[in-house]
């Protein structure tokens, strides 16, 4: 059930309420994320945001004081941001890509450019100081690269809001279930909130088993992320279909909000791409990288680089250009109602069109005058950098934006920025490092994930400028923290290190990486399928739209872009939401609460997660002590 608020209804949320949960997400939470990602690779950031809003709203019961829907909207939307920023583990990464083995071993550690990290002799490597002189002219760098992206971003990520939010009105269902428990916990209805913790108690109990007795244990009842079924495709003489079943119940739950023909797109998509697919292209060597006995999350990310990359671009073009050539009105309507804002809009908060636009053009052209300045002889391919940067980030957001508002889930296009470099005809190492633009390889809150929060904002009734207030504030208070806590854990042992064994097993396998891209000795490019899935991408919308078939463009998109383990679970939800629980439950009280059904659900996944990280580190922790 979707809430809407008109301009004028729409309250302020940046409160001192809210300030002080981004101030506890940032001091408090942010060491715990930071920790865990280096000890087990588990990222709890999204779990953070739950965990801080359920601990305010119960705070404000038991102290007699009521958090307003839009005050929980912004603790939500900007908390996990404060928590889970943390930057400075790059310069970290970074360094150890001088010193480590396995670049040496391919013989690029000495030649990586002077604004990745200081010299391997240098007592800012050997000592293990970040705040050290040789530091400061590389965080300068990094952080001009990072406030002209965030910038960037910002912008690309309103005009997206103005285009699928505000015009085009997409359900963003992720958005929708978020509005509809951030309601919950506000107004604390007493049949809505039982619907809600019964759907905590479900997510809880599940992930528990799913999630928290392995991360203490390291037995897993129930395997994740997937069920492998690859053996059955090599036992049947299939060799080559991938075949899997996901296991986590949120991707059950994307089942009950989205659209039945979107998601029946995206299994019949998957399987096409993933299973039949597979098979083929093993038969005819271009899925050259897999082996028989190979897992299924290997033998995911050779496929990925054999074949996926080149028709995920064509079909990602054709998704982007498609809906402009046959709905021209929309788009102009979208840019006409940001370049003559009303009154009420501009007290929200919305920005016009010229000032987006002037800051997409400062954000993104000047991480390329940055580029060019640290690497003068680039210049001869400033047409590449502008097409990778401006152009196809746009793009980008145009493909992930009407993606997340149409389905719920925030697809990307992997490897593009890879695929070019490795094609251009330039052997340098720097180019891989170089501080441009590319939308989804920020650190910052990518253009659709900006959309998906301010159509929250929207339901919420929550001001827009409040979100953009609470996000610069986040920002530069989690940058700092993140300095403050990453040099403190850096400087206590060496990263990567036993004491954080995550980061023992896993930093060297993608240091490998990062030496066979720069080296290029993986390919992934191949014009024809460029073009060939952008011609089948644009028949299949032009199919779509003109012809009135009952498929969905973005659905065989997601199907293609998403990993067939998790469509399949998809779809299974979406059959159980459109016949199996209406049945059960009744047609008009399912449709009432799947919303809030869907975000109990998420957030007891969330406990579940986080309290399994957390117990886990407690149990196996060690004091850096030499007693």
């Amino acid at each position: 059930m979707e809430t809407r608020n008109t301009l004028a209804e729409l309250k302020e949320g940046f409160t001192s309420r809210s300030i002080l949960a981004i101030l506890y997400g940032a001091i408090i939470m942010q060491p715990a994320v930071l920790y865990l990602q280096l000890y087990s690779g588990v990222n709890i950031a999204s779990a953070t945001q739950y965990l801080i809003i359920l601990l305010f709203t119960q705070i404000g019961v038991l102290l007699g004081w009521r958090l307003s829907r839009q005050e929980i909207a912004i603790i939500f939307s900007a908390s996990g941001i404060a928590s889970g920023l943390v930057y400075f583990l790059w310069p970290i990464q970074y360094a150890y890509l001088r010193t480590s083995p396995v670049t040496k071993a391919f013989g690029i550690a000495d030649k990586l450019p002077w604004f990745v990290a200081p010299p391997e002799n240098s007592p800012a490597i050997s000592q293990r100081l970040m705040f050290h002189p040789d530091w400061f002219p590389i965080m300068g760098t990094l952080g001009i690269g990072f406030a002209l992206g965030l910038i960037a971003d910002m912008a690309l990520g309103l005009i997206a809001t103005q285009l699928f939010v505000e015009v085009e009105e997409l359900p963003f269902p992720i958005s929708n279930v978020e509005a509809q428990s951030i309601i919950a916990l506000a107004e604390r209805q007493p049949e809505r909130m039982k619907t809600f913790v019964y759907s905590i108690m479900i997510g809880l109990i599940y992930s528990i088993v799913l999630y928290t007795i392995p991360l203490i244990t390291g037995f897993a009842p129930i395997p994740a992320p997937w069920v492998d079924l690859n053996y059955i495709m090599e036992s049947t003489g299939l060799a080559g279909g991938l075949l899997g079943i996901a296991t986590d119940l949120m991707y059950v739950t994307i089942g009950f909000i989205v659209p039945f023909k979107v998601l029946f797109s995206a299994f019949v998509s998957g399987i096409i791409f993933y299973t039949v697919g597979g098979r083929i292209l093993y038969q005819h060597g271009i899925f050259k990288n897999y082996m028989p006995g190979m897992s299924l999350g290997m033998a995911l990310q050779f496929y990925t680089f054999d074949f996926l990359v080149s028709p995920l671009i064509g079909l990602s073009v054709a998704i982007a250009i498609m809906p402009i050539i046959l709905k021209p009105k929309l788009f102009i309507s979208a840019l006409k109602s940001l370049s003559r804002l009303s009154d009420a809009a501009k007290r929200a908060g919305y920005i016009p069109l010229w000032i987006l636009l002037a800051l997409y053009f400062i954000g993104s052209f000047g991480t390329i005058a940055l580029t060019l300045t640290l690497l003068p002889h680039l210049i001869s391919f400033i047409w590449i950098l502008i097409l990778l940067g401006p152009a196809w980030s746009f793009i980008v957001m145009l493909v992930t934006a009407r993606a997340l508002g149409e389905t719920g889930v925030l697809i990307t296009i992997p490897y593009v920025r890879e695929g070019i470099f490795i094609a251009m005809p330039y052997s340098g190492y720097d180019i891989w490092f170089a501080p441009f633009y590319v939308a989804g390889y920020t650190f910052t809150l990518q253009p659709a994930s900006w959309a998906g929060v301010m159509k929250t904002m929207k339901l919420t009734g929550t001001r827009p400028s409040s979100f953009i207030k609470a996000y610069l504030l986040a920002i530069p208070l989690a940058l700092l923290l993140s300095f403050i806590y990453a040099s403190s854990l850096w400087a206590m042992t060496e990263i990567p290190s036993t004491y954080y064994p995550y980061t023992a097993v896993f930093w060297p396998i993608s240091a490998m990486y990062t030496s066979l891209w720069v080296t290029k000795r993986i390919t992934i490019l191949n014009p024809e399928f460029i073009v060939i899935f952008f011609l089948i991408g644009a028949a299949i919308y032009a199919a779509a739209e003109i012809a009135h078939l009952p498929i969905s463009p973005l659905g065989v998109y997601l199907g293609a872009a998403t990993a067939a383990p998790y469509t399949i679970l998809m779809f299974i939800g979406a059959i159980m939401g459109k016949y199996l629980l209406p049945r059960f439950l009744g047609a008009e009280r399912w449709q009432q609460n799947k919303m809030l059904v869907v975000g109990g659900i998420l957030c007891g996944e969330a406990i579940a997660v986080a309290l399994g990280a957390i117990i886990s580190l407690i149990g196996r922790s060690m004091w850096i002590m030499p007693y």
